[in-house]
């Protein structure tokens, strides 16, 4: 199925393009022959010139290619770049999918503030469907420019909260 396998391979493009530095991947190691967890470490950019009618300006744009640190097992950690969309050697960890995929009205998410580069505790408002995808979905927050701002459940401005994904079972943690 044609149209089935272009859909699988823009799903896999959505999730690609939302890794942000610190997102767990799994890389593959010829070396080794064999796929270990890793965590994006750096994520390079390149200038990009804007046009904004006559004026002309320099934008920092990422590039496909992530820098990914791993632990072989062997009491070193080793570094790796590769492009992010090669699926021979890069793909998503499960967690991370499963995490995205997860995430409805109430979760707690991070957002990236671009006016103070880092991110912010946030939560999921409301989702809004369209085309009968539930993937668009806005967020409350204590900053009020970054009130009721709609993001994609890919988009790499958002993330699941860290201090939720280190909890284990029987984890204790409160709600204010």
């Amino acid at each position: 199925n044609i149209g089935g396998d272009d859909e699988k391979k823009n799903d896999i493009n959505l999730d690609r393009k939302s890794w942000t530095l610190g997102t767990v991947v799994l890389i593959y190691v010829p070396n080794y022959m064999t796929w270990f967890v890793g965590k994006i470490v750096n994520i390079p950019k390149r200038l990009q010139m804007r046009s904004d009618g006559l004026l002309y300006s320099w934008v920092e744009k990422p590039t496909d290619q992530v820098e990914v640190m791993y632990d072989p097992g062997n009491g070193q950690i080793d570094t790796v770049k590769v492009n992010r969309f090669d699926s021979k050697c890069i793909r998503s960890d499960d967690r991370f999918l499963r995490n995205r995929q997860r995430l409805t009205k109430g979760c707690q998410i991070e957002i990236f503030d671009e006016s103070t580069q880092i991110w912010t505790n946030s939560y999921v408002k409301s989702i809004k469907s369209e085309k009968n995808n539930n993937d668009h979905f806005s967020v409350q927050h204590h900053r009020h420019h970054l009130n009721n701002s709609n993001y994609n459940r890919w988009s790499p401005k958002i993330r699941c909260s860290e201090s939720l994904l280190t909890l284990t079972i029987n984890s204790e943690f409160f709600l204010f």
